[in-house]
């Protein structure tokens, strides 16, 4: 089962920055990320200057700036993730509209920077949010619901409240096997098994 919402369907492998003996960021490192990181947000400054002069083409734009998303929290740039998936978000709204499918994506990656953080009310709220949309516009078992309420079960769990999360993860595996590419993607262990033991078993790789 997928562990997180991304939208690329990468995994979550967070990238460690070379450090020195002392366990400071090495200098050559930081100065390679300090360029990646202005070149990201000019990109970001010369797409929203586009956007605001090339309106219907700018369709696609919430999709860069979600990949910038992505890019920058897999270099643990935490901070500027947030900031650029904020800047997504907002790009989705004017381009797809408030009740989207590409509004509650971005949702769901501001839920998973916030749960990195350990901010998790803030991702409970994001998640939530993101859960509702999605099956308002793709209806009750897609992927990405699946994986959106997956997301809320994780954010259960790191907070401690084992119950919610117990309950959510549960629906998230019924969300899972009432898609179509359940039984053709998914093990045969994972298809046969009772919800219930794939559910003990998720439940105690969290704890």
């Amino acid at each position: 089962m997928p562990r997180d919402g991304i939208r690329t369907g990468r995994g979550l492998q967070v990238k460690q920055k070379p450090t020195t003996s002392s366990g400071d960021a090495h200098p050559i490192a930081s100065k390679k990320h300090n360029a990646a990181r202005a070149i990201i947000h000019r990109l970001i400054f010369l797409k929203q200057g586009s956007c605001r002069t090339e309106g219907a083409h700018c369709m696609s734009d919430w999709t860069i700036l979600a990949e910038q998303t992505h890019s920058l929290f897999l270099a643990g740039q935490y901070r500027e993730s947030r900031l650029a998936a904020e800047q997504a978000l907002e790009a989705a709204e004017r381009t797809a509209g408030p009740n989207s499918e590409a509004v509650a994506t971005c949702l769901n990656n501001l839920g998973r920077v916030a749960r990195t953080e350990a901010r998790y009310a803030e991702a409970e709220q994001y998640y939530t949010r993101a859960l509702v949309m999605f099956e308002q516009v793709l209806g009750p078992a897609s992927r990405q619901l699946g994986q959106c309420v997956s997301n809320l079960a994780v954010v259960y769990s790191h907070a401690a409240r084992f119950r919610q999360a117990e309950a959510t993860l549960f629906r998230a595996l019924l969300i899972y096997r009432r898609c179509a590419w359940f039984e053709q993607d998914c093990p045969q262990q994972a298809r046969s098994q009772p919800i219930e033991a794939l559910v003990a078993a998720t439940m105690h790789a969290l704890a």
